[in-house]
């Protein structure tokens, strides 16, 4: 944390980590997490007191170009507080994300629970020990490298 990281460190970090058509073409940092990409993951997936006032909110699931963002490749973040009932807590969830273009990693209050790289339905497990009465936090970041992104198509 806190460390600078540069465009090319950042491309040869995926090198060998991921498949080749899925490394990015080029990375841009936005100004707040600039240097710490790892710090902006913890923040967004981790962090239920973040503000997203300044987010935009997107109806889902519908394909990126039905929901205000026509023409955009790349990464989108979504935050989601769910109440859960509390005879939810005793069982494990089925979370039914629909279908992906392309990639997605998905959490639930914090806890990694998925990561699928190509376009599909995306159903995962909640385990019942992450399940809380009440407040619970999904987090999903999506990556679309070409044509409609999103969900829902």
């Amino acid at each position: 944390p806190g460390a600078e990281v540069t465009r090319e460190e950042l491309l040869a970090f995926y090198e060998g980590k991921i498949a080749k058509w899925w490394t990015p073409d080029d990375v841009v940092f936005t100004a707040q997490y600039a240097g710490d990409p790892a710090a902006a993951q913890r923040k967004f997936a981790t962090d239920a007191g973040l503000d997203t006032s300044d987010w935009r909110d997107v109806e889902v699931p519908k394909p990126w170009e039905e929901a205000g963002l026509a023409d955009f490749d790349g990464l989108v973040w979504f935050r989601h507080e769910l109440d859960v009932p509390s005879a939810w807590g005793q069982v494990d969830l089925e979370l039914n994300l629909a279908t992906i273009h392309d990639l997605d990693v998905t959490w639930w209050n914090g806890t990694l629970l998925g990561s699928r790289q190509s376009r599909g339905r995306r159903i995962y497990t909640v385990p019942k020990e992450l399940v809380r009465p009440g407040r619970n936090l999904l987090v999903t970041a999506i990556l679309n490298r070409e044509g409609p992104g999103g969900g829902g198509q």
